[in-house]
């Protein structure tokens, strides 16, 4: 019964893990997106 919790616990951990990561890269692609459109991340003044 103990292990099959504590198999339980790497298992959610890794897969939060896992989506952590994708999460961040997928939040970098589109930063790299916005910068290269030439539109101001900090200046949002259009007119």
């Amino acid at each position: 019964m103990r292990m099959q919790k504590k198999y339980y616990f790497l298992l959610i951990f890794c897969v939060s893990f896992y989506f952590l990561i994708f999460d961040t890269i997928l939040g970098l692609f589109q930063l790299l997106n916005i910068i290269q459109r030439g539109e101001g991340i900090l200046i949002t003044e259009e007119g």
